[in-house]
């Protein structure tokens, strides 16, 4: 089968492979059909992960159907569209059962080596799925595969930094750095928070977000300073003088349109 693989730093290339197999009673077999880059991709690729290995089939977000299921797989079947959730996790150790399943004591994470035991990943034809009853989720028929694909990995993290950063409705949310993670930060907070300010220096990204609204930081951060919010503009008058002397012609935010509930 074809799979992507790096060869040295900053290079790849689309490899012939052998197709992956059934090795224990836990794993799937799924030919992806849609798969996504994350940043983490580039830190092997940039060379930045000492001792990778560059037989590693390369990524961990994708779509597929699944073709295979070992004996001790209960929870998905053969034909199945599924999503991975990009790390795998045994479910029993001590961060699993604390719900930490990011930080299994087991967890490998898919098209990595060396920081965690190998897993080749999904930029190929086929990927082997290890603990599949836990590692893969049934996509709704509703749902396009080009919008699961972000379940993965990219989505869930936008939402985690809204949720463990305690968002509310009526308050000011500001993300730092508009890549696809930051995007899909500010899609999940603009729903409660009263507003939502994205800063980065790539228009581009900025447009690209929910009903954009074109500010600088300097005013959109001013508008701050009634006597409504007294606490948060000091909490955010660093951000604001960091982001003025750059120049607002550089340094702009994104604002949502939800200005109250």
């Amino acid at each position: 089968m074809k799979a992507i693989r790096l060869v040295a730093a900053q290079q790849i290339e689309v490899a012939d492979v052998d197709e992956p197999e059934i090795l224990l009673p836990t794993d799937a077999l799924v030919k992806v059909t849609h798969s996504a880059i994350c940043g983490a991709d580039l830190m092997p690729f940039h060379g930045y992960v000492p001792g990778f290995d560059l037989a590693t089939i390369l990524g961990h977000e994708f779509i597929g159907t699944v073709v295979e299921v070992g004996s001790g797989v209960t929870s998905i079947g053969v034909g199945q569209r599924v999503v991975n959730t990009s790390m795998t996790s045994d479910g029993h150790c001590v961060h699993c059962r604390a719900g930490r399943f990011t930080q299994c004591e087991s967890r490998s994470l898919f098209g990595f080596s060396s920081v965690y035991p190998r897993l080749d990943g999904g930029q190929a034809e086929y990927v082997r799925i290890p603990l599949a009853d836990r590692t893969l989720w049934q996509v709704p028929d509703e749902v396009a595969s080009e919008d699961a694909v972000f379940v993965a990995d990219i989505l869930p993290t936008g939402l985690a930094a809204v949720e463990r950063g305690g968002v509310r409705i009526d308050d000011l949310v500001v993300v730092m750095g508009c890549g696809p993670v930051g995007l899909m930060a500010i899609m999940c907070a603009v729903g409660t928070a009263r507003r939502v300010i994205g800063v980065d220096t790539v228009p581009a990204r900025l447009a690209t977000g929910p009903r954009p609204k074109w500010q600088t930081p300097a005013v959109e951060l001013a508008r701050m300073s009634s006597s409504r919010h007294p606490v948060r503009f000091r909490l955010l008058r660093p951000l604001y003088r960091w982001c003025a002397r750059r120049g607002s012609s550089r340094w702009l935010a994104l604002t949502s349109s939800q200005t109250s509930h």
